[in-house]
């Protein structure tokens, strides 16, 4: 499968270094590179690819702007790639697939790409629901070891929240998907 990849960075230069570490993996095709935050918005809108390689601060619209700018349908899976580490928690936050800082370790780079695949390959609804049958047992949300349902969160399993009672009879509101 070709990955089809937008870079967007408003550094020529980075730009031009993505580029670089992009043609030597297998399997993938720069469609664009952009140099600010609505060219992005436009690029990802009219080409449609299958993964953003997105910098946090660019001009007039930074990268969670640009998330914020496209309707879910519309947004492809997302790597920020950035010098500042500040923003990795709200970058996983807004469901990016992984955080790169620059300058990027082309190893790094490589497993984040496969993190990709993957994902775009996911499994079908099926094979999802009775993956999370078999974490969650037999009692389901209900009496869902806590641990458990954060690690699910954590891995981005989210499109929909749930409400689950947890240990004591907390309230627990988690992310699940159902692809």
């Amino acid at each position: 499968m070709t990955l089809r990849v937008v870079i967007a960075d408003d550094e020529p230069l980075a730009r031009e270094q993505m580029g670089y570490l992009l043609a030597a993996q297998p399997g993938v095709e720069v469609v664009t590179e952009c140099g600010s935050g609505p060219d992005t918005v436009a690029a990802v809108r009219e080409l449609k690819p299958d993964l953003l390689l997105l910098d946090v601060q660019m001009p007039d619209l930074d990268g969670f702007g640009v998330l914020c700018e496209l309707r879910p349908e519309e947004t492809p899976a997302v790597i920020f790639v950035t010098a500042y580490d500040q923003y990795a928690l709200k970058a996983f936050e807004v469901r990016a697939l992984d955080y790169l800082l620059k300058p990027v370790d082309p190893r790094r780079l490589a497993e984040a790409l496969q993190r990709v695949r993957s994902r775009l390959a996911g499994p079908g609804p099926r094979r999802t629901e009775a993956a999370l049958g078999d974490l969650l047992g037999p009692s389901g949300l209900a009496q869902a070891d806590p641990s458990v349902l954060l690690l699910l969160a954590a891995a981005g399993l989210a499109a929909g929240f749930v409400d689950a009672v947890v240990g004591g009879g907390g309230l627990l509101q988690l992310p699940v998907v159902l692809m």
